[in-house]
């Protein structure tokens, strides 16, 4: 879609997360929430938008991490290492026709993964050899030809099958810098492996924005945002469930009636929430398995094993879970291998930054400094 003028923006907005959004809860710090956005223009007015938060990025800055762990990593990403990226006056246009060429190059070697070469010599034709590629949450950073084919691409073309066509409903470019969005970007039927997700026979979408940096005749750095909550909710999983019987675990924070706390008034909650409810208000949002993430129980291998039971006793309904142990506990190896005998566990999740009024209680915003904790942090780091 040509038409009208389209203005590109990416980012982080930063600020003081001190109320939950979303379920995520409020840090008391700073907080960068990353974003995307473009805008169509006409007649001097904003028509039309495609605007992309990455909303996972902000959760695992809040201790919420809702995906396996990433082949690439994950930080606060930079801009462009020139620094030269906010273009408020025209860029010849013979420049912003050589970022497009190169980007419509790189799409034509992508096409539907049929090239016929080795990866690494496919993506040497229009990448530099020291590209930086920017990945979203869910798949992390890399850098070089090399490690991106190893920590991305590959494992990426390897999970997906059937890949269609590329439909963008808009491409752009100005001076050295250029990119794209897609709603769906494109298709692809998930064969199995990929965010440690099973394979199922669906077409997939995938919402997608793109932003490069060109240098020369190739392309040398590479923003990437991909909704991949919808990528998960098109497969039936919700990732951010959790279920309590409250005559069965006791959850201290939960049972302080009267108090509220800092996300808000506890009332509504202090009640049991059984996979029955959960189940039914589940499916009608289009989901049929979760992941159930430990909830601040006063006995973390007392939650992990009434989940586990729970879980087996409903084959029906897949769901795994994300227990709570303290790595810093003298006996942490021995919780673990408890929790490792447990089928349905598949990873250990301990918060290390609350609010202060939260960490006056538990102190676990001193965990980083602490040799124990980093000591279980070693311990294991797959279950």
């Amino acid at each position: 879609n040509n038409d009208g003028t389209w203005v590109v923006s990416m980012g982080h907005l930063m600020g003081l997360f001190d109320a939950p959004w979303l379920g995520i809860r409020p840090t008391r710090k700073m907080a960068f929430l990353r974003y995307a956005e473009f805008h169509r223009v006409e007649g001097g007015k904003i028509c039309e938008t495609a605007f992309y938060f990455d909303i996972p990025h902000l959760m695992i800055q809040a201790g919420q991490n809702p995906f396996p762990p990433q082949t690439g990593a994950h930080m606060v990403q930079p801009g462009p290492m020139p620094h030269d990226a906010l273009l408020y006056d025209d860029a010849p246009v013979e420049e912003g026709q050589k970022t497009m060429a190169a980007i419509e190059s790189m799409i034509g070697d992508l096409g539907q993964w049929q090239l016929g070469l080795p990866l690494e010599e496919e993506l040497a034709r229009t990448w530099h050899d020291d590209m930086i590629w920017w990945g979203p949450t869910g798949i992390g950073a890399t850098y070089t030809i090399e490690r991106y084919a190893k920590q991305h691409s590959g494992p990426f073309r390897a999970a997906f099958k059937e890949r269609s066509k590329t439909n963008h409903i808009a491409r752009v470019a100005e001076g050295h810098y250029g990119g794209f969005f897609g709603w769906p970007n494109f298709t692809a039927r998930h064969a199995g492996g990929f965010m440690g997700m099973p394979g199922n026979s669906e077409q997939l979408e995938f919402r997608v924005i793109d932003i490069y940096r060109r240098e020369g005749d190739k392309l040398i750095e590479n923003w990437i945002f991909i909704d991949f909550l919808h990528v998960m909710n098109q497969q039936g999983l919700d990732v951010l469930g959790h279920l309590w019987d409250l005559k069965a675990v006791h959850y201290p924070w939960l049972m302080e009636f009267g108090k509220p706390r800092f996300f808000g008034d506890p009332t509504p909650i202090q009640r049991d929430y059984f996979l029955e409810e959960h189940r039914a208000i589940s499916q009608n949002h289009g989901f049929a398995a979760s992941v159930h993430i430990q909830v601040g129980a006063e006995d973390g291998l007392a939650e992990a094993r009434w989940v586990d039971q729970v879980a087996h006793a409903n084959p029906e309904w897949p769901m795994v879970q994300v227990a709570f142990c303290d790595l810093a506990a003298s006996d942490r190896e021995g919780q673990l291998d408890q929790f490792q005998a447990l089928p349905s566990v598949v990873g250990i999740r301990q918060i290390v930054g609350r609010s202060p009024e939260e960490d006056a209680k538990n102190g676990t915003n001193a965990l980083i400094a602490s040799p124990e904790f980093r000591a279980g942090l070693h311990a294991r780091l797959i279950l």
